[in-house]
């Protein structure tokens, strides 16, 4: 389960860097990185499901939804964090990378390729956008 690894791995090394230049949280702050580490979680049980119904458009469908939770509750985490310090500007600086809208558009196209085609192009563009996230996010924190 590489993906697993990679997902975490990237978790890990944004929120590094994000809370490194973080001078103030508060509660929804807390909550939501605790809601993402529970979506992250849940990766080894949906790609089981997976593996065990690769042709199933349902496990693929939970397994795209899981890729599209995890963009979702990093864009709400800049959204509280900059409401918790809302005097730095490094936070606004971190949060202009693409990665997150970006990886949400690639599971949407292939939830839509998923959906009327070819079930399999879900995880695929999972899979797809894990590297691009981290791609995204070397390249924006190169500016």
């Amino acid at each position: 389960m590489p993906s697993v690894f990679l997902v975490c791995f990237n978790y890990w090394v944004y929120n590094i860097s994000l809370f490194h230049v973080v001078r103030k949280i508060d509660y929804k702050v807390i909550w939501t990185s605790g809601i993402s580490l529970f979506i992250i979680s849940l990766i080894p049980y949906f790609t089981r499901f997976v593996a065990e119904n690769f042709y199933s458009f349902a496990p693929q469908a939970l397994y795209g939804l899981e890729h599209l939770l995890i963009p979702v509750t990093g864009i709400i985490l800049g959204i509280f964090l900059k409401k918790a310090d809302p005097e730095n500007g490094e936070i606004d600086r971190i949060y202009k990378n693409k990665a997150f809208p970006i990886t949400f558009i690639i599971v949407i196209i292939g939830y839509a390729i998923g959906y009327l085609y070819y079930p399999q192009a879900i995880i695929f563009s999972c899979l797809i956008s894990i590297p691009l996230g981290w791609i995204l996010t070397r390249l924006n924190n190169l500016n």
